[in-house]
This record gives C-alpha cells, sequence and structure tokens, in this order.
C-alpha cells in the first residue's frame, strides 16, 4: 500500500509507523506488507509521543494496585484469608489482546473432542468471562477446588453461624423475617428457609404442556434460556465458595452436580429487580435443589435427547438426595447477582467480539470503496491519544496495509477529495466504547470473584455484617455501557453499509453492488432496508434501563439495579448488532469482488483500447509523429473512459459502453486539436472510433464478469488486490461458510433459465439462494463464532 506524499505532512518521506502501539504481531506483520512501500522508515520520533498515554495508563494501574494492596491489607487484617482475588492480574495492553486472551482461554473448551474432557475449575476468587462462557454455551464441565483452605473456609463460616444462633444471636433471614417483614421472630429455622423459597417461586413459565394451545405456544418464551441458567449455576456456586454464606459444601456441590449433568431447572425469564440480588431466578435454582414436584428442570438423558420432568424425578434419575437448607442456606442461594452477572456475561463475550467486527468491516469498507488509508494516520491519534482511537486506528491500519485497492488524495476535480465521516472518523467513532467495554469486562471480572450475599458471615472476626453486596449496579453500569457501545457500533455499520450500496455515494462500484445489469437486479436494496429497520430497533434498546428503576418490597428495596432486567436487553441488543454485522459482511464482500471486477474490466478495456487508439490515430499522422503528444491524449482519453465507467455505472452493460465511449469524443478532440488545429481530416476518424470503442467496453464488461461468475469461490482475482487482514475475512465468508458472490437475478430461486447476460449456472437447484439464506449462513457463524477455526479466531486475526 503506497500513500502519495502530501503538502501538509512534515516531510516526504515522513514515517508511517504505528509500531509504539501494535502488539509484536502485528508489527511483524505490517513490516512484511510494507517493506517495498518507499514512505516507510522507522521512527523513534512516534514511539516517544506514545509515552505520555502509556504513562497515563501506568500511573492508572499503579494507583489501582496502590488501593488493592492497601485493602488487601485492611482485610488481611480483619481476617479474610483470600488474597487471590484482591490480586490484580497482569492488564492487556489494548482491547484486541485482551479478547485475543480470552479466545486463548475458551479454545480449550470449544475446541471439541479434547481429551480429557476441558473443565472449569472453581475455587472462589478466578472465575473469569471465558469460564463462564465455555459452561454456559460449550458444556464444558465443572470442578470444585480440591484446596482444603477453601473447603474450610467454607466449613468455618457454617460452623460460627451455627454457633452464634446457638448463643442466641438474630441473624436476618435466619431467624428474622424477610425484607420490610424483619420485623418478626422465628425458632423454626427450617422452615423460614422454606417460605423464603416459597415467596419467591411467584415467576410464571410455560410448560411444553401449554404449548399444545395454538394461541399459547405463539409467545415468546417465558423462561431463561439454557446457557444463561448454565452461567447463573456456576456464577452462584463460585460466590458460595467463597465461605461468607454459611452454605454448606454438600449444597455447593449438588448444585455443580446437576451443572455437570446439564440438569437445567427452568427459570423465568422475568420478575428480577436484581436488589436483593437476582431472588425470584436463583428461587427456582434452590427449589430444583430441595426436589420440589412443582419446579420444573430440562434433562439430558443418556441417549442425548432432552426431557423436562419435575424436579423430585430428576433428582431421583441423578441419584441425588433432595437439598433440606439448612439456616441461612436458602437465603444465601438466592440472595445475590450472579444470574445478573452470568447473563452480563455472556453479553459481554458476543460484544467483545462484535467491536472487533465493526474495525475489520472498516477496513474491508475502506478498500471496497477505494477509500483514504490516511484516515487511519497515526498522526491524527498521535496529536489525541485516547487509548480507544489510537488502538482501534492501528488496528484498522495493519488490516488494510498492502491492499491495492486503498487510495491517498489525488486533488483531482470532481472526486471526492477526503472520505466521509462513516470512514474518516471511525476511530474516532469506535474507540471511546472499546474503553468502556475494557471497563465493563473489568465489573463483570470483579462480580464473578465477590460474595454478594447478604449478611456476610466473616468467621475469622466472628461477625455478621449486614450490608447490600446485592445491589447489582456494577453489573447494570456495565451492560449498559455495552448496550450503548453496540448502539454505537451498531449506527456505524449502519452509516458504512448504506453507503457501499448506494450509487451517489460508493465511487466505483454499481448501484445496490448489483454484478448484473442494474434495471433487473437490484440486489442489495432489501438489505439496505433490513438495515434501517435493525437501526431503528437497536436504537431503542439503547435506552438505559436504570432510570426506569421502581420501588418494591413495602418500599425496603426503593432502590434497585434492574442488572438482569438490563442484561436481558443488552442480549437483544447483541442479536440486532450481529444480524447487521452478518449482513454487511456479506456486502462488504461482494463489493470487494465488484471492486476487484471493475479493476479487471478496466485493464481488460483500456488495453483494447489503446490497440484501437493506436490504429485509428497513427503517430505520423495524428501527432506528427510525436510520441509525447501520443501519450498526453491517450493518458486524457484513457482518464475518459475510467469517469464514463463510473459515471454511467448505474446503467446496463451495452447502454454504459455506449454512454462511457461517447463521452470520449469531446475530451479526445480538444486533445487532438491542441496538439495540431489544422489537421481536421484526422477526425474522420471518429466516425469509426465511436462504435469500436464501444463494442471493447461491451464486451470487456462481459467478458471481465463471465470470468468472476465462472469462478470459485467469488471470482479469481480479488484476493490478489486485498490485504492480508481482510483477505482472512474474505476466505471465511467465501470458502469456509461457501457464501459466494451474487451474481444477480440468476440466482432468484424462480427463474426460469440457467443463462442469464452471459451468466451461467452448473447447478441451478444448489447455487440459487435467498439473499436471506445466505446472510443467515454468516449470522450463525457469528452467533457460533468461538468454535476452532470460527468467527471469533478470524476477526481477531484480522486485526492481528
Amino acid at each position: 500500500m503506497h500513500f502519495p506524499a502530501e503538502e501538509d505532512h512534515a516531510e516526504q518521506g515522513e514515517l508511517i509507523a504505528i509500531s509504539a502501539f501494535l502488539s509484536p504481531a502485528q508489527l511483524e506483520a505490517l513490516q512484511a506488507n510494507l517493506q517495498e512501500s518507499p514512505l516507510v522508515r522507522t521512527s523513534d520520533e512516534y514511539k516517544s509521543s506514545r509515552g505520555r498515554p502509556a504513562q497515563l495508563s501506568a500511573l492508572r494501574n499503579d494507583s489501582i494496585t496502590d488501593s488493592l494492596q492497601l485493602e488487601t491489607q485492611k482485610f488481611a487484617s480483619s481476617g479474610v484469608t483470600s488474597s487471590r482475588g484482591l490480586s490484580p492480574l497482569p492488564q492487556p495492553s489494548t482491547f484486541l489482546e485482551r479478547v485475543s486472551r480470552h479466545q486463548g482461554d475458551l479454545r480449550c473448551a470449544v475446541s471439541g473432542g479434547a481429551s480429557p474432557a476441558p473443565s472449569v475449575e472453581i475455587n472462589g476468587d478466578e472465575l473469569i468471562m471465558a469460564d463462564v462462557a465455555s459452561v454456559a454455551y460449550y458444556g464444558a464441565k465443572v470442578h470444585i477446588t480440591a484446596d482444603e483452605h477453601t473447603r474450610q473456609r467454607i466449613a468455618d463460616s457454617v460452623n460460627f453461624l451455627k454457633e452464634h444462633l446457638d448463643d442466641g444471636g438474630v441473624v436476618y433471614g435466619v431467624n428474622t423475617g424477610f425484607g420490610g417483614s424483619a420485623t418478626t421472630r422465628s425458632a423454626d429455622l427450617v422452615n423460614t428457609q422454606r417460605g423464603l423459597v416459597q415467596l419467591l417461586n411467584s415467576g410464571i413459565i410455560l410448560t411444553p404442556e401449554d404449548k399444545k394451545s395454538e394461541v399459547l405456544s405463539s409467545l415468546n418464551k417465558h423462561d431463561m434460556s439454557r446457557p444463561a441458567v448454565r452461567g447463573s449455576m456456576l456464577v452462584r456456586a463460585n460466590c458460595l465458595l467463597r465461605g461468607h454464606s454459611a452454605v454448606r459444601i454438600d449444597v455447593i456441590e449438588t448444585l455443580i452436580k446437576l451443572l455437570n449433568l446439564d440438569f437445567i431447572p427452568m427459570v423465568p425469564l422475568r420478575g428480577s429487580i436484581s436488589a436483593s440480588g437476582d431472588l425470584s431466578p436463583l428461587s427456582y435454582i434452590a427449589g430444583a435443589l430441595t426436589g420440589s414436584p412443582d419446579i420444573l428442570i430440562d434433562c439430558l438423558l443418556q441417549d442425548g435427547s432432552r426431557e423436562i420432568m419435575t424436579a423430585d424425578k430428576a433428582l431421583g434419575l441423578a441419584g441425588l438426595r433432595p437439598i433440606v437448607m439448612g439456616p441461612k442456606e436458602g437465603l444465601g442461594m438466592l440472595n445475590g447477582t450472579s444470574v445478573s452477572c452470568a447473563v452480563a456475561c455472556l453479553a459481554l463475550h458476543e460484544t467483545q467480539y462484535l467491536a472487533l467486527a465493526a474495525q475489520v468491516l472498516t477496513g474491508m469498507c475502506t478498500e471496497a470503496m477505494g477509500g483514504c488509508a490516511d484516515n487511519y494516520h497515526p498522526f491524527i491519534s498521535r496529536i489525541r491519544p485516547h487509548p480507544g482511537q489510537i488502538e482501534t486506528a492501528a488496528n484498522i491500519y495493519c488490516q488494510i496495509s498492502g491492499s491495492r485497492l486503498v487510495s491517498g488524495k489525488t486533488g483531482a476535480a470532481g472526486e471526492l477529495y477526503q472520505d466521509r465521516y462513516a470512514l474518516r472518523t471511525a476511530s474516532q467513532w469506535i474507540g471511546p466504547y472499546l474503553e468502556d467495554l475494557s471497563l465493563s469486562i473489568d465489573q463483570l471480572t470483579i462480580e464473578l470473584n465477590s460474595t454478594t450475599d447478604n449478611p456476610l458471615v466473616d468467621p475469622i472476626s466472628r461477625t455478621v455484617h449486614n450490608g447490600g453486596n446485592f445491589q447489582a449496579v456494577a453489573v447494570t453500569s456495565a451492560v449498559e455501557k455495552a448496550r450503548l457501545a453496540l448502539q454505537m457500533i451498531g449506527k456505524l455499520l449502519f452509516a458504512q453499509c448504506t453507503e457501499l450500496i448506494n450509487p451517489m455515494m460508493n465511487n466505483i462500484l454499481p448501484p445496490n453492488l448489483c454484478f448484473d445489469d442494474p434495471s433487473t437486479s437490484f440486489t442489495f436494496k432489501g438489505v439496505d432496508i433490513n438495515m434501517a429497520a435493525y437501526m431503528g430497533e437497536l436504537a431503542f434498546l439503547a435506552n438505559p434501563v436504570s432510570s426506569h428503576v421502581q420501588s418494591a418490597e413495602m418500599h425496603n428495596q426503593a432502590l434497585n439495579s434492574l442488572a438482569l432486567v438490563s442484561a436481558r436487553f443488552t442480549l437483544d441488543a447483541v442479536e440486532v448488532v450481529s444480524l447487521m454485522t452478518a449482513a454487511y459482511l456479506y456486502a462488504a464482500c461482494q463489493a470487494l469482488d465488484l471492486h476487484a471486477l471493475f479493476k479487471e474490466s478496466s485493464k481488460l478495456i483500456l488495453s483494447a483500447a489503446r490497440s484501437a487508439f493506436d490504429a485509428h490515430f497513427p503517430l505520423e499522422s495524428a501527432f506528427a509523429n510525436n510520441p509525447s503528444a501520443a501519450e498526453t491524449c491517450w493518458t486524457t482519453l484513457a482518464a475518459a473512459i475510467h469517469a464514463g465507467l463510473i459515471e454511467y455505472k448505474i446503467k446496463n452493460r451495452l447502454d454504459r459502453a455506449r454512454l462511457t465511449a461517447e463521452a470520449t469524443v469531446l475530451p479526445l478532440t480538444k486533445a487532438l486539436l491542441a496538439i495540431n488545429p489544422t489537421n481536421t481530416a484526422i477526425f474522420a476518424n471518429l466516425t469509426t472510433w465511436l462504435p469500436t470503442l464501444t463494442a471493447i467496453i461491451a464486451d470487456s464488461l462481459l467478458t471481465a464478469r463471465q470470468r468472476f461468475a465462472s469462478a470459485s469461490p467469488g471470482g479469481p482475482t480479488t484476493l490478489r488486490y486485498l490485504s492480508p487482514g481482510s483477505a482472512r475475512m474474505y476466505r471465511f465468508i467465501r470458502e469456509t461458510l461457501n457464501v459466494p458472490l451474487h451474481r444477480g437475478l440468476i440466482e432468484d430461486p424462480n427463474f426460469p433459465d440457467a443463462e442469464l447476460q452471459g451468466i451461467t449456472l452448473e447447478d441451478p437447484e444448489k447455487e440459487r439462494k435467498t439473499t436471506g439464506s445466505r446472510i443467515g449462513v454468516i449470522y450463525k457463524a457469528i452467533r457460533e463464532g468461538c468454535r476452532k477455526g470460527g468467527f471469533g479466531e478470524v476477526v481477531v486475526s484480522c486485526l492481528s
């Protein structure tokens, strides 16, 4: 990729270096791609310019480290024995590195066929988002640490609570009522816990029996997805292992046994205000442990089928005894943010890949439209050093390095001198939300390894604390940032995709990205409409949930986080942005093919036109044996052909050829007159020049189109033009997913013939699919993206 020198750059040959904020792999790839460029050299100056934000980041991290060390000392003095959850892990330097690390953490769980079977160990202190995704989505097994210290702290909390109660102590939710009813006292500790679970089993679930009704079967699901419940079971178990809840290890082990058997309780989708924790959803998990005959469990049977049965039957099938909740165990199971946190982790798990995909698509769109690489020049970020902007620009710049499709500024009259905002400001648009998403992931990582119960048992200081760790605002904060980020990402995708499809904005690309004649083929017009619908829905979803908090439970819960509601809406936003990403990826690959097709057809046209030019306007008679004059005239003519091909791209092939040829007459006449104004005889040749050039253009357009249509996959030449980064995603779509170039009207499933406009289908039944079916293949790959060689790995590799 070569960038023309510009007057406003510091000097000719200024380094286009971004090594200071690239990973070693990115830097190596960039150097390999640009080693032949005369504009690339090493710059120590640019490295030093990155010092300030890096130092600020270091100071910030040092401050956090100091704070955590201080808190560790405080907690150590108060008797909290675990330090692993308080010790800061080395922070990834970029969002891309963060996602790459997450992808690596997932790999063992999603590789399939691993021996021994992949598993996640939990100890209360080291659970990460990748573990939640591995268990929830990919069936990773869970085992509790064998560490004696962890098990002892659980036993200590149970024993201390018993001693405290035996001594006549009053403990909220154990021998008192709940919430606004905490004025009551009870010595019947077991039935107090039963009463708690009973009062919270108040949600609505539609059972398989209900599905026999036509009306009820048409309703949306009223229960949470199995992955969400799996994740919730994992997070709750990890929280209870911290030993602050006085829940026996037997209860936690039973919970994990159900999880590993894939016996998943059916949990109501709605009804949690996420303070005091996710009481209602967790009460159904607790009810499953107690073997309630009115709680349903979705069970995986040995033959691989699934059956929904009551909890008492499911426990019997699993060989497990129903749990009788001891003092505080009902409250310990119910009172926490585990469901909100698990659902939030699933939302952030997918959101981070969509944030990377937006950068990859920006690079692909820049190539497809012949955009300007200078949009992502390091100087721009260097003088406005927001970390997210710096990283985004570096990622896209690294991705498109080596491209033969991007451009620099030419200053030619009639050309848009700079790209529109959707491309030019992409790094400024995406960057802040990479920072927000990083903070969201950090918040959830802390929440995963926190005690979110109330009351809290500290057996070391022999104290029962009453607090509000169940208030899941940290989760609300995380998912509302993520949902706003998704809205901003979606808006970027919408703006870019619309520009890509619109012939008034997409440079050399045809209307609606059609491969054949635009008068009957409107290929991506429906996608353009779809994107507007998606964007409208996404914009609605972006509204905050936290501003709609309502007072609950006798005004005791006057403030509540609504974290689970917000996390659910964030998953809805993930779904919409995934649809947008899939549609845009299909359009982007089509546009890349069409750009390459334009290059190929232009080569054919100009090669044949040059021969015709030399024959019609001989050097001796037309240019008085002046090769320089002939070359000047040809350059003018070639520019006119190029401009005509773009101006008349909205026309069918034959009309486009004729109008483009006619557009050469005036500049050709002016050029000939400027060279020899008295040689009027040469103009007689224009009468044959016009039909000759028309035929050349029409035939060349058809030939290039036929070559592309018959190639597999997606054109024989596209990959020659693409940057290595964009080529990885292009190959994934075209080869791995086998989603081909859209060849126009002939692919309509109802089209009667196997040939149209020179395009022939070898296997019409197989090759004819709706546009939605093609996009659907990509969408499913995005949602299942973390499998080996899947979308997750590809999107990371495109930028690194």
